[in-house]
């Protein structure tokens, strides 16, 4: 190593991926980030968090974090995707996901809905048809539903027993679109070009979506999440070449953050509704932008005190 390198800041990837890293820490602030978001909604109920402006702002915290999760998920995945075989990478993929996730539907069937029974907050009686159907559409991640047995019933936020399982199916279609980068040689040779390439074209949707007036909620959640995705794979890619300045990594979280407060007084500042909406999900896109930022930022706490 020269003395040049000796006294570099570290790069993006060797800060992450180093055993001194605080990405759990990172992550576990995440989760409380996005525990804190649903609370209004949970204690209080949809209609009256909605009725209150700054509780209703609530979930930007937890887009915020979800974005973040997307971000880190990126990055990890790609790293993962450069280790070892495709049928070790999608075994790994598999049991990220899929054991904890079925676990949690037992959880639902076995304790969760028999209690909601005796306690009278479902609306049906507990059936073995009920619980195959859903077993049946919440198995594979997609096609989910929420409810069962018409509840969980008579409580501020209802008919919803695993909501946050909606960010799954998301994820794991990120995994796969991995796979071809990160396995297919042609297109592994030139990884630093066709991430890049992955990654503008995920923008692609928010604009279509856009201009075609979508209003399925899935759709924004496409133009949302994968460059959250794709942003943390194209860091992993680059990382390298990446090296941690705190000023700049601190400008790069900031500044999606004063676009969002201008998309926002510009927001309400207008009479329409549909121009209202649109301009709150460019704000919602500026906030995606953040995760970068964030990231690096992360990195540079991972260091602790090297990233100078």
């Amino acid at each position: 190593m020269t003395t040049l390198e000796a006294h570099s800041p570290p790069t993006l990837r060797d800060a992450l991926l180093s055993r001194e890293n605080s990405l759990n820490f990172i992550r576990l602030m995440l989760a409380v980030a996005v525990i804190i978001s649903h609370a209004p909604y949970l204690v209080l109920g949809v209609e009256v968090t909605s009725a209150i402006p700054v509780l209703n702002l609530s979930h930007l915290l937890g887009d915020y974090a979800v974005n973040m999760f997307f971000c880190i998920s990126g990055f990890l995945i790609a790293h993962s995707a450069q280790r070892g075989t495709f049928g070790g990478y999608l075994k790994r993929r598999i049991l990220r996901i899929f054991p904890a996730y079925w676990a949690s539907i037992l959880f639902v069937v076995c304790i969760g809905a028999p209690l909601a029974n005796y306690t009278a907050h479902s609306g049906s009686p507990w059936t073995v048809q009920g619980v195959l159907e859903y077993v049946g559409h919440n198995f594979d991640l997609f096609f989910l539903q929420y409810s069962l047995f018409d509840g969980p019933s008579h409580l501020p936020y209802e008919n919803s027993w695993n909501g946050s399982a909606w960010t799954l199916s998301y994820e794991f279609l990120g995994y796969l679109v991995l796979i071809p980068i990160f396995y297919l040689p042609a297109l592994k040779r030139n990884s630093h070009r066709v991430v890049p390439t992955v990654y503008l074209l995920s923008l692609l949707p928010f604009f279509i979506f856009t201009a075609a007036g979508a209003t399925n909620n899935t759709f924004w959640e496409v133009a949302r999440l994968y460059p959250m995705f794709f942003a943390g794979t194209l860091l992993y890619v680059w990382g390298n070449k990446i090296r941690l300045h705190p000023q700049a990594a601190l400008a790069c979280f900031l500044v999606p953050f004063a676009l969002q407060f201008v998309a926002l007084v510009w927001c309400y500042s207008l009479s329409s509704p549909p121009t209202r909406t649109v301009s709150w999900r460019w704000g919602r896109l500026s906030v995606s932008r953040c995760a970068a930022g964030m990231t690096s930022l992360t990195a540079c706490i991972s260091t602790r005190g090297r990233c100078r």
